[in-house]
């Protein structure tokens, strides 16, 4: 996937919807080898540009999620 297609992905999303995506498939879309805290703020500034936020793998869920916001 790439960051185009995941853009139009994240506007077509419903407010309040989430978009869980592996990580794999995050890291190709921004073309990086792993998820350094530089990619983590280009995808927060992304995932801001799309009304969206972003969450990060963290202890107990494994699979980074976008969530569009739900006031616009």
């Amino acid at each position: 996937m790439t960051a185009e297609e995941l853009g139009f992905r994240l506007h077509r999303l419903d407010p309040g919807a989430t978009l869980r995506i592996d990580e794999p498939t995050l890291l190709s879309a921004f073309g990086a080898t792993n998820l350094s805290n530089e990619v983590f703020h280009r995808i927060e500034i992304f995932a801001t540009e799309h009304r969206c936020s972003f969450a990060p793998p963290e202890h107990g869920r494994d699979t980074p999620c976008f969530e569009k916001d739900d006031i616009f």
